[in-house]
């Protein structure tokens, strides 16, 4: 009889670790694997035991020595955190019985289908404000909409008859105004995630790329690059003026080009300027930057800076290392959900800015998906 599959509905490792780039040769790597792997072996439990990680998937996405992991998961079983089954699989101990918790409060999280399927940025979102949300007694209750459904009061009638007390909406569009303003009117306290250029009536985190963009481009220049191709697409023409001034402040030339949606039409661009550095600025990730065929190669051979996760087979990343600017989605949910509990939501209504972080050489295939 063959050997019985285990199954694991554990988060996918690129998710969660998306900023390791590996351990320096003077780390002790046993020890900072043990701390990494405590923290999310804790943050996985459930009421009852669930099969962990295996050891061969964490020597292999961390590129550790299989005895490495196996004296990891030996200390964790000793701190009562996994279970060992000789021969079998690996679980996380059951989280101890508690007295129920009361719940605070319910936050409603509007949710567009179409990016909640096809973003894997967005989901890591809504993932991570649920959990920090839970941690705070709060309930998140997503409601999912169609992209029609938007601005009709329809949504809004559904949303008051979840009897939500806060209503958490990534990036809605001005259209939805009316609709949030018959919620907030109902007594339903409405924050809003948006890029700068949206001014909403409410309180409201905007979410800013460009510190993210001017710690990336003084670093560039400090490193000699006097050239850079940016590839975007419609949807992230809002910030190609920043990106020129700020490549202006640093004596950068800069070619924009839209041509990537067109393959055919890359090469050439490509070939016209072998020593510029490439940029896929695909912040709002409207269309996918990543239907260029080569652009693993173009990756590997340029220096490179990404904004988003690649649509592209992790596989096919490995090994290349790439300059990011991108939003750190537990940091922003843990803010929104501590903003809730502390009251700040309520002192002012003057918008919050979040910015993007800028990491140095990341292991693109961190950024990939599973295919």
């Amino acid at each position: 009889m063959g050997r019985k599959i285990i199954e694991r509905d554990l988060p996918d490792l690129n998710t969660v670790f998306r900023a390791f780039k590996g351990f320096d040769d003077e780390q002790n790597q046993t020890q900072l694997l043990g701390d990494m792997l405590k923290k999310l072996a804790l943050d996985v439990q459930k009421d009852e035991p669930r099969p962990f990680y295996s050891l061969r998937q964490i020597a292999q996405f961390f590129d550790v020595p299989y005895a490495t992991v196996a004296r990891v998961y030996k200390r964790l079983h000793e701190e009562g955190i996994l279970i060992r089954l000789r021969g079998s699989v690996t679980l996380v101990q059951p989280k101890k019985a508690q007295p129920r918790k009361p719940v605070h409060g319910v936050v409603g999280v509007p949710i567009w289908l179409y990016g909640f399927v096809y973003f894997n940025d967005w989901r890591y979102f809504y993932f991570k404000l649920e959990e920090h949300l839970r941690r705070h007694g709060l309930v998140a209750d997503f409601v999912f909409f169609n992209v029609d459904e938007a601005s009709h009061p329809d949504l809004g009638e559904r949303m008051l008859q979840h009897n939500l007390d806060y209503l958490v909406w990534f990036i809605p569009e001005p259209p939805s105004i009316p609709l949030m303003q018959r919620l907030d009117d109902g007594g339903v306290r409405v924050i809003t995630l948006t890029p700068p250029r949206h001014q909403f009536p409410f309180y409201t985190y905007h979410l800013s790329w460009q510190q993210g963009f001017q710690q990336l481009l003084r670093t560039w220049a400090q490193e000699g690059v006097r050239e850079v191709i940016v590839f975007h697409t419609a949807a992230d023409l809002e910030y190609v003026p920043m990106l020129k001034e700020l490549m202006r402040q640093q004596g950068i030339r800069t070619l924009y080009s839209d041509t990537i949606l067109e393959p055919e039409s890359v090469k050439p661009v490509l070939e016209d300027h072998p020593q510029a550095a490439v940029m896929l600025l695909d912040v709002h990730r409207s269309e996918r930057l990543t239907v260029l065929t080569d652009l693993p190669a173009v990756l590997r051979r340029r220096k490179s800076a990404v904004c988003n996760l690649l649509d592209l087979d992790k596989v096919t990343l490995k090994g290349i290392k790439v300059d990011t600017v991108m939003m750190d989605w537990d940091a922003v949910a843990k803010r929104i959900s501590d903003d809730i509990v502390s009251g700040r939501i309520y002192q002012t209504r003057e918008p919050v800015t979040l910015e993007a972080v800028f990491l140095r050489n990341v292991n693109a295939g961190s950024l990939g998906a599973e295919m």
